[in-house]
């Protein structure tokens, strides 16, 4: 399952740089825990598993957090292209099924009207003070989707590719 990559490094290399991210860096301990804490939280906003999310974010610590916290809370992540216009954004979203849209202070304008948004500020706090997961949410099937990534729509609109565990 994709969330075991995390366990596993973190069980390997605990207390080993994981991250950098500017000035901040953090170990695989202390990133499986924010990621553990985020999931629980986006749970406990009632985001079932299956839920489809999207995130639109640089990447960066937020974004990796994002889309192994999805994973472990049995989300179905959909990772955008921030350098698409709203309008494409809106079609992605849309089409994905998409309940939440988290994002980072550089695109929170590509959120859609009306859509659910969690923002990196408060997605700190929810890495910080949630009630942690303790056991993967959902199936464990590796056939369960994982994510949906859209293709560049060269020949029309974009497209979502399923991607699985």
């Amino acid at each position: 399952m994709l969330h075991d990559f995390i366990e596993h490094a973190e069980r390997f290399n605990g207390r080993r740089l994981a991250l950098v991210d500017g000035d901040r860096r953090m170990t695989y301990a202390a990133t499986t825990a924010r990621i553990r804490r985020a999931a629980g939280g986006l749970q406990a906003m009632g985001l079932a598993p299956g839920t489809h999310v999207a995130v639109a974010a640089e990447n960066g610590a937020f974004f990796f957090e994002a889309y192994f916290a999805c994973a472990l809370a049995g989300l179905v992540a959909a990772p955008l292209n921030i350098r698409l216009s709203a309008e494409e954004i809106a079609f992605m979203v849309r089409d994905a099924d998409c309940r939440l849209f988290l994002h980072d202070e550089a695109s929170a304008a590509l959120a859609p009207a009306g859509m659910a948004t969690l923002s990196d500020a408060a997605w700190a706090t929810l890495a910080e003070t949630a009630e942690p997961l303790g056991a993967p949410a959902g199936p464990q099937d590796p056939d369960r989707l994982a994510h949906i990534c859209y293709t560049g729509g060269s020949t029309g609109r974009p497209k979502g590719v399923m991607l699985t565990h």
